[in-house]
C-alpha cells in the first residue's frame, strides 16, 4: 500500500506502472490521461470514477457541494471495494 502524503498529486507517467487502476473525475482528465498512455494496457487502466458521469469539482461551490461530491465519491469507492472483493 502506498502511503498518503499529499491531499492531491499531479499524475505522472510512472503512475501507469504503480497502479492497476486509475480513476479520474471527469472526461477532460480521462482524455488527457489516456493520451499520455503509451500502450493499450495503460489506456485500459483509466476510467471515470462515476463510470459514465462527470463529477463536478466543488471548489467554487459551497459546503453543500462538497458534501454531495463526498457522498458520490464514497458510494463510488464502496462499489469499487465491493467489485474487488467479489
Amino acid at each position: 500500500m502506498l502511503p498518503i502524503t499529499e491531499l492531491t498529486s499531479v499524475f505522472k507517467l510512472e503512475d501507469f506502472n504503480l497502479f492497476d487502476k486509475i480513476y479520474v473525475m471527469d472526461r477532460n482528465n480521462l482524455k488527457t490521461i489516456k493520451q499520455l498512455a503509451e500502450t493499450p494496457e495503460q489506456r485500459d487502466k483509466v476510467s471515470l470514477i462515476l463510470e459514465n458521469e462527470d463529477l463536478q469539482d466543488p471548489y467554487y461551490g459551497d459546503e453543500s457541494d462538497f458534501k454531495i461530491v463526498f457522498e458520490l465519491l464514497n458510494e463510488a469507492c464502496e462499489k469499487i471495494k465491493f467489485d474487488l472483493i467479489n
